[in-house]
């Protein structure tokens, strides 16, 4: 995921319990280099690995988004898996809702946006969520997947690829929500 001209953020699947600190800047390079298939598709930009870190991708919804006068927001309404990068936009989206609602209550005395705030934030949360577990499906093998789910994997990345359908999907997707 490209985060500026120079910094591109890469995400490799790693065995459970596996230590950050074994992956080396140059084994981490040479992973990559594999995975990506440089010697047919031609050789990553190499820079300065900034971090690294093991992240479990794992994702969860609270519903509703309130507790009598308290409201959720961010990764206290939702966990969402770094895969699509979504977790910033949910939670300025939750922000942004909550603020317009609360500004309805206190200067207007309504609170008609207060007690729609769950319905208002939680169908774009699970859109999200399930655009989130497919790049999980598009980006790494699943677990105890086989040859079936590596094909799979596969067929999703050629038909992305190939796919004006498919890619529309994804570009709708992934700047959409």
């Amino acid at each position: 995921m490209a985060r500026s001209p120079s910094v591109t953020r890469y995400y490799l699947q790693v065995p459970p319990g596996d230590d950050a600190a074994a992956w080396t800047d140059e084994r981490i390079w040479a992973e990559l280099a594999v995975r990506m298939r440089t010697g047919r598709f031609g050789e990553l930009r190499r820079g300065p690995v900034t971090e690294r870190r093991i992240v479990r991708l794992r994702s969860d919804v609270v519903d509703p988004l309130r507790h009598g006068r308290l409201f959720l927001v961010g990764d206290a309404a939702s966990l969402i898996s770094p895969s699509a990068a979504k977790g910033a936009n949910l939670a300025i989206m939750a922000a942004e809702v909550l603020a317009a609602a609360l500004a309805d209550a206190l200067l207007r005395d309504d609170e008609d946006a207060l007690a729609a705030y769950s319905r208002t934030c939680l169908p774009r949360i699970w859109r999200a969520q399930e655009f989130s577990h497919w790049m999980i499906g598009l980006l790494h093998d699943p677990a105890g997947g086989g040859p079936f789910g590596s094909a799979l994997r596969r067929t999703r990345l050629d038909n992305l690829r190939e796919s004006r359908a498919h890619q529309d999907f994804f570009a709708e997707n992934y700047v959409g929500i």
